[in-house]
């Protein structure tokens, strides 16, 4: 009534194991190598609003500050 998949599951597994770490240092090349070839991806810098000066004319033309 009951099969014995010991041995099924072993072939499996001895087969599974190596293919995913085969898989996943695949990944992990084609990912180190994606990031090599984009540079990096760092946040670009905007000027603060505290460090830019606002340049102001009064009604005579002149540049106040």
């Amino acid at each position: 009534m009951f099969v014995d998949y010991a041995d099924v599951y072993d072939v499996i597994f001895i087969l599974a194991v190596p293919i995913m770490w085969f898989l996943t240092i695949v990944c992990f090349v084609a990912q180190r190598s994606a990031d090599y070839m984009h540079g990096s991806h760092k946040p670009s810098k905007k000027p603060s609003k505290k460090l830019s000066k606002k340049i102001v004319y009064t009604a005579d033309g002149r540049i106040s500050g």
